[in-house]
């Protein structure tokens, strides 16, 4: 994201950045397809994290060899060691524990451990205190500086800034929480593979980059973006509504439309937070905007999985104990 704010202009950043929203649904349609290959064949699930590998090391001589080199504002004549230095390796520290603790504290009851056990007590209090500590050395700037902090907190007093935040949390929990409740849904509620699961995501997924590559394309021409953030919450909503209707006797071409309504409403505005955000942020700022905006796309996924995943294990553990039928059907 860095680079592509770097190095397009204000015109061509929103097209740019929904080809990187392209890219990202065409890894979640082929994700749950290879996946669910995999869990279904000998090769068993963890095939599917080698991949990646692959992938990467594939792609990283373009990474070093093809992208233009974009030095950071006023380091043109610093070495790299002297730029590392000013990272605040204090503030990743703290933070990587508070959000893995926070993160293992809301996920691990009811499938792991108890509500009430003192392994979820103590994960509770450890994510607390870790919490606290982060604000505090942000606040105080403890070993680091005000400018090189790692949470931009000089964008907490724009009221733009905040708004733009918490939308792109809360879209991706609208995208996040389907791919995975869909899945699951038809493995449990209508007896189907891993794999032919994972294809009935397709629909969402498809009509869900068409949105982000639409309001990606449109909005640099038109230059307005309030309407694509009404008109998508709106369908996105009416959506997310009749997708929580769903039972065992819900037809797939209810599901199909009710995810694709939700998918096209949310892509309408789900990745418009970075355009825009850098639109109205100063040109010394726009590293930090992208951080900023990216903290809540990566925040929003995370609340969106720690609230379904305990959600999921009781689903599961419902499904699975209800009576085989004739057919053999739960």
């Amino acid at each position: 994201m860095n680079m592509v704010s770097t190095l397009t202009n204000e015109r061509e950043r929103p097209m740019y950045l929904g080809f990187v929203g392209l890219t990202w649904g065409v890894g979640t349609i082929l994700g749950p397809i290879i996946g669910g290959a995999f869990t279904d064949s000998s090769a068993t699930w963890r095939r599917s994290f080698y991949i990646n590998l692959c992938i990467g090391g594939l792609a990283a001589p373009f990474y070093l060899f093809l992208l233009p080199t974009a030095q950071p504002i006023g380091s043109h004549d610093r070495s790299i060691i002297s730029r590392i230095k000013d990272l605040d390796s204090a503030g990743t520290i703290i933070s990587t524990g508070a959000i893995s603790s926070l993160v293992m504290a809301v996920s691990f009851p009811g499938g792991v451990y108890d509500w009430s056990s003192g392994q979820i007590i103590g994960l509770f209090v450890v994510t607390g205190v870790l919490w606290l500590a982060f604000v505090l050395q942000q606040r105080l700037s403890i070993l680091t500086t005000p400018k090189n902090r790692l949470f931009p907190t000089m964008l907490l007093g724009s009221w733009e800034m905040e708004i733009l935040f918490a939308q792109m949390a809360l879209a991706q929990v609208i995208v996040t929480v389907p791919i995975y409740f869909i899945p699951l849904y038809f493995q449990f509620a209508k007896d189907i593979s891993a794999f032919q699961s994972g294809v009935q995501l397709l629909p969402f997924i498809l009509v869900l980059v068409f949105a982000v590559m639409l309001n990606g394309t449109l909005m640099a021409k038109v230059g307005y973006y309030m309407p694509w953030y009404l008109v998508g919450s709106m369908l996105a909503l009416v959506g997310s509504v009749l997708l929580y209707t769903l039972d065992l006797d819900t037809s797939r071409a209810q599901i199909y439309g009710y995810s694709i309504l939700a998918a096209f409403g949310v892509g309408l505005f789900s990745q418009a937070g970075f355009p825009v955000a850098q639109v109205k942020a100063a040109p010394e700022h726009l590293s930090q905007v992208v951080a900023f905006i990216g903290i809540g796309q990566v925040g929003g996924i995370t609340l969106a999985l720690t609230t379904a995943l305990p959600t999921g294990s009781t689903t599961v553990r419902t499904f699975q104990s209800l009576p085989v039928t004739c057919s053999g059907r739960k």
